[in-house]
């Protein structure tokens, strides 16, 4: 396996539960804090907690009450999507916010405990080479029967498998982290721990307890310009000042370390996989943007679904197909949704007076039953 993210590691831990041994090779030397924030909506929670890694996430995890939609020019609510025990209650598990390092800090602790998983750190994926049906790297004596490309947004893999490679999308997020102590957090979020996503014309803002609900993930989409790729980029704050002039945002350029991150997808691919032996899972496969707060939870379940269909069927080949026939219309109804998001999130004028009237005689119950068929996927 190729790759130690959260792709990676939840399907080391997967694969192991059904017997299989794992080898995950890492280009990293150290596996340290990468990224921000996450929602764990419940069907990915659903998934850690039956590989036991739950168990350890929920000790710093935060269970919100609810999503609100709200406007950003004046905080006002425009929709409400019950939480806590009612999403416990209706979808069968917890939906959580999280830091990202909280999350791969449980997974590896599993992962670490789990014998039949090797982690060897340093490892270049280029170093694979593929004999017939298997699969070896020089950094290990053992063949593979697989190997899974869990090697994120701009995998080094997937040019066994396309051409394409991952796109752009017009779209800046500048990320933060607030203290829940904060003024600025208790004047615009309050005391009761929620997801909050601010609407504007043109951008949208996204802020949601983690650490224990000590601080807040903050997370502005704002149109940009392609910079070069990579994760952490020193933002721009006129550009913030310029986006949270006459909202009630404007306090929240005080949050530290406000830094910018371009937007990338991968487009739909033809294939996953390259028969008989790699497969590309997570963001390697199908890297979506952030407007469904998804693609942590696409990456958990395409765990359980792989090892599923590796138990189920009579070889590898005939796996790849099935996992890629199970989870493509999957991942296609989620990009259709977060597209769908991302223009009513950002409308204007008419366009967003309709939607404010649509939300309005959208009751919490109404707004649940929309869900079902996101947080209610259990693995077919």
């Amino acid at each position: 396996m190729a790759g130690a993210g959260i792709a990676g590691l939840t399907s080391a831990l997967a694969l192991a539960a059904r017997g299989h041994e794992i080898t995950i090779f890492e280009r990293e030397a150290h596996l340290g804090e990468a990224g921000a924030g996450l929602q764990l909506s419940p069907n990915a929670t659903r998934v850690l907690r039956n590989l036991g890694i739950l168990d350890h996430l929920q000790k710093i995890a935060v269970q919100p009450q609810a999503v609100l939609l709200r406007s950003a020019r004046d905080g006002s609510v425009k929709s409400r999507l019950p939480l806590g025990e009612q999403a416990q209650d209706r979808w069968g598990a917890s939906y959580l916010t999280c830091h990202r390092a909280d999350l791969q800090s449980a997974l590896l602790e599993c992962v670490t405990a789990n014998r039949g998983i090797k982690l060897k750190l340093d490892a270049l994926a280029q170093g694979f080479c593929f004999t017939g049906d298997r699969v070896s790297h020089p950094l290990s004596d053992a063949q593979f029967d697989l190997l899974l490309a869990a090697d994120g947004i701009w995998s080094g893999l997937r040019k066994e498998v396309t051409s394409l490679d991952a796109r752009f999308v017009g779209r800046i997020a500048y990320r933060a982290m607030l203290s829940a102590d904060h003024p600025a957090a208790r004047a615009i979020f309050g005391t009761t721990p929620n997801v909050h996503a601010f609407m504007a014309a043109g951008f949208h803002t996204v802020a949601y307890p983690v650490s224990g609900g000590t601080a807040y993930n903050l997370v502005v989409v704002l149109p940009g310009n392609e910079t070069q790729r990579g994760w952490v980029q020193g933002a721009d704050l006129d550009e913030l000042r310029h986006a949270f002039k006459s909202t009630i945002l404007a306090p929240l350029i005080a949050a530290d370390g406000w830094s910018q991150w371009p937007l990338y997808e991968v487009p739909p691919l033809e294939s996953w996989s390259r028969p008989p032996n790699l497969l590309l899972t997570g963001d390697a496969a199908h890297g979506l943007t952030p407007f469904a707060a998804q693609g942590a939870a696409m990456a958990i379940e395409d765990a359980s679904v792989l090892a599923g269909v590796l138990d189920d069927a009579g070889s590898v080949a005939e796996a790849l197909a099935k996992f890629e026939r199970q989870r493509k219309p999957r991942i296609e109804q989620v990009r259709r949704r977060a597209g769908f998001n991302s223009f009513a999130w950002h409308a204007a004028g008419p366009v967003a007076l309709i939607r404010d009237l649509v939300l309005k005689h959208r009751t919490g119950a109404k707004l649940m039953a929309d869900f079902d068929w996101l947080y209610g996927w259990r693995e077919d």
